[in-house]
């Protein structure tokens, strides 16, 4: 079932990106957050009610809350980004400050940076290099377009940092189960 799940999730994820990149070039990101954000909080939040095991706190709820408006901010800023800019940078670009604001809050926190990590992150900054290279003349990247990428990457990966510390033991629990 994890497996189907993640599936399931970057296919979701991936057609968000996509249509809501289209769809803000033509009406704007404000517009296209104020249709999809409220329908997609209905659909995860019945798919999370009857397929999540665990039971509901207000710590668990404060961390929704969070990750929620957080994650609403992100999507501005891709969005934005990707209708100033050419998707096969903006994405990669966006994905990769995604992924590098965990691993650096991970650092500051005192955890480790394995050889297999460290190789980890080398192959995504090649990987964001290769798939960011465009065939043919392609429009320059306009400043504010990168801002609004870095933005929107250090947006998406803001919600794993209280996620990932909620591993951490502290004075024997965990801050998600306080």
């Amino acid at each position: 079932m994890p497996a189907i799940l993640a599936l399931l999730s970057s296919m979701a994820w991936g057609l968000a990106d996509f249509g809501g990149g289209l769809a803000t070039r033509r009406i704007g990101a404000l517009r296209v957050l104020t249709v999809s954000y409220p329908a997609g909080a209905l659909v995860i939040t019945l798919v999370a009610l009857f397929l999540v095991p665990g039971e509901i706190s207000g710590n668990v709820i404060g961390l929704s809350l969070y990750t929620g408006i957080v994650g609403t901010l992100a999507m501005l800023f891709l969005y934005a980004a990707l209708a100033v800019g050419p998707m096969g940078i903006v994405s990669p670009l966006t994905a990769v400050g995604g992924a590098a604001v965990p691993v650096i809050a991970g650092l500051v926190r005192g955890e480790s940076l394995t050889p297999l990590i460290a190789l980890g992150i080398v192959l995504a900054l090649v990987a964001v290099i290769l798939v960011s290279r465009e065939s043919g003349p392609h429009p320059p990247v306009s400043a504010k377009g990168l801002l609004l990428s870095g933005a929107a990457g250090l947006f998406i990966g803001s919600p794993d940092i209280p996620v990932g510390a909620s591993t951490l033991p502290l004075n024997g629990r965990t801050p998600l189960s306080q």
